[in-house]
């Protein structure tokens, strides 16, 4: 992450200040405005609809979204570093790349003098205790932009909710009936951003689940103490399966997918997570 976007970004650039000049003058890559930029690339997100083929077209939009975002928002990047009109905050920039998604779409988070880094998440995996019927698929992290993504269906509710991501691990679970379970911990800026994204994960949930025949809803559990910093629990039960977000002040943990013993074990792990900032310098 953030080489690739450096790299897309400085390209485009350059090749943007060449179309955007009458007199092809070499200052004109200076020239190039962040509005001039997503302007460009929301024409050219249209057109690769229309243009793309039919593959383009069928692609979920993870794979669309994510394909483009290195060249428009690594613009947009790259436009934020040379406001010296020289290249030197870029070539800092390769030595010192961002780290997540969330600082190329926000690049007044890596700007700043106390930058926003973001947290690595680890917690034991889950494969002992749910059994020979469950197979790992995977983990990784998700990042703010595939938050966007994952929330597009939910509207302007979808910034809202990625914005203040501070850091996240998932794994996933394929059982041998086909059914997927998820164990995910993420980390926010703030107790707000991480009460936005539970409340728009729970949404999110909902629509995937709820139908007016069957009402599903998810339940808040009764916490177990009038304390502030008491863990605040929801609940959605779906065919067998129990859903549950759990928001530990800026911390939000999600357990999906499993029956009421595995979830309990999955959350257990869950709760073992540790963390630590997350810094490179490539030299």
């Amino acid at each position: 992450m953030g080489v690739r976007e450096l790299l897309g970004g400085e390209a485009q650039r350059r090749v943007l200040g060449e179309l955007l000049s009458e007199n092809r003058h070499e200052a004109a890559v200076w020239e190039v405005r962040t509005s001039q930029v997503e302007a460009m690339f929301g024409f050219a997100a249209n057109a690769a609809m229309v243009f793309g083929g039919r593959t383009m077209r069928k692609a979920p939009p993870v794979f669309r979204k994510t394909l483009i975002f290195p060249y428009h928002k690594g613009t947009v990047f790259a436009v934020h570093l040379g406001k010296n009109s020289d290249w030197s905050g870029i070539d800092r920039a390769f030595s010192d790349p961002p780290l997540s998604t969330e600082q190329v779409l926000h690049p007044e988070k890596y700007l700043s003098a106390e930058r926003d880094h973001p947290t690595a998440v680890e917690f034991p995996a889950s494969d002992e205790l749910l059994g020979g019927d469950w197979s790992n698929l995977g983990s990784n992290s998700i990042g703010e932009l595939q938050l966007q993504i994952l929330f597009a269906d939910l509207g302007r509710q979808a910034n809202v909710a990625a914005a203040g991501w501070d850091g996240d691990h998932f794994e996933v679970y394929e059982h041998k009936d086909g059914k997927l379970g998820l164990a995910w911990y993420t980390v926010w800026d703030s107790d707000k951003d991480a009460k936005q994204f539970g409340e728009a994960y729970r949404d999110y949930n909902k629509s995937r689940y709820s139908t007016k025949e069957n009402g599903v809803e998810y339940e808040q559990v009764p916490p177990s103490s009038d304390a502030s910093d008491t863990p605040i629990e929801f609940r959605l039960e779906h065919e067998g399966a129990v859903y549950v977000v759990i928001q530990q002040g800026a911390d939000v943990l999600i357990a999906d997918g499993f029956d009421e013993s595995e979830s309990a074990g999955v959350l257990g792990q869950l709760r073992k997570a540790k963390m630590a900032q997350l810094k490179i310098n490539i030299k």
